[in-house]
């Protein structure tokens, strides 16, 4: 009995440790019930954080294809400016070349066409001259007339005494030259230049016309001198007295109209520059 009461009073160590077991495997299982929501929540918050940087990624590749974009675009206007802009100077230099090109053309036409019309001129001139050679003054001429071999201002005695006195004077400035020993080359308009020259001053043809006019402030030439100048022409190539006014008019007004004008520039011109270098030696006389 003792022993039986032993036996029965010791515990059941198998059931305690078979108990202990369950125990264990249900508090494992409880542990695994509790630990599996939390794994849940951690895989869902890992899940949300990749997909949070899936997303940031795939926003910051579509702002990097934007700014490439942008620096792309960027860079095709600046290529595209300067394109333009070497077009721009590229058109406007050949616009100036061409300008330039072109002015130069009509300057180089200009002057030709302005030889041109001076050659003209002078075929003109020479053609007028050998027509009025070729006639020999033959409509001029009369056929009964004489001509003095000598022209000098002491033929003026007879007008009058006041013409001489002045024609005396003037016989001193040539030396009683015989105005027909000129030779002229049968130029006529040379010939009557070189008279006119002879017997007028520059002073005198610049502050006077050829013939009188009442149209023209300026009186005409002497009357006694140009009739002087009359007689030598008509001597040294025959001209009739009374075709002489239509001979003067178609042979020799031109010429020494011109002549009296390029005189008359050349006097005020000189005389300008006598003025002006009288007025700069006044002032330097003045400083000193």
């Amino acid at each position: 009995e003792s022993d039986h009461d032993e036996y029965d009073e010791q515990p059941d160590l198998t059931h305690r440790e078979s108990y202990s077991d369950e125990n264990d495997h249900q508090t494992a299982d409880e542990n695994d019930e509790v630990l599996q929501p939390q794994q849940l929540l951690t895989n869902d918050n890992v899940t949300e954080d990749e997909e949070q940087e899936e997303v940031e990624a795939g926003e910051q590749q579509e702002e990097e294809a934007d700014e490439l974009r942008v620096n792309s675009n960027q860079n095709n206007n600046r290529q595209n400016n300067r394109y333009k802009q070497n077009n721009n100077q590229q058109f406007q230099q050949l616009r100036q070349d061409l300008l330039d090109v072109t002015t130069q053309l009509a300057t180089n036409v200009q002057a030709h066409i302005s030889n041109l019309d001076k050659k003209l001129g002078r075929i003109s001139k020479r053609m007028h001259q050998s027509s009025v050679r070729q006639y020999s003054f033959g409509r001029y001429r009369t056929g009964g007339d004489t001509f003095p071999t000598d022209v000098v201002s002491l033929s003026i005695f007879l007008l009058s005494l006041s013409s001489f006195i002045c024609l005396s004077l003037f016989l001193h400035d040539y030396n009683g030259q015989n105005l027909l020993d000129i030779y002229a080359r049968g130029d006529h308009t040379k010939y009557a230049r070189e008279i006119l020259k002879i017997l007028f001053t520059n002073a005198e043809m610049s502050r006077s016309s050829l013939m009188p006019n009442p149209i023209f402030s300026k009186p005409g030439l002497d009357p006694a001198r140009m009739a002087i100048f009359k007689n030598a022409v008509s001597a040294k190539f025959q001209i009739a007295p009374t075709h002489w006014n239509t001979f003067f008019t178609d042979c020799l007004h031109r010429t020494l109209t011109q002549l009296i004008c390029d005189v008359r520039k050349k006097y005020n011109r000189e005389l300008y520059q006598r003025q002006m270098q009288t007025t700069s030696d006044q002032v330097t006389t003045a400083t000193v």
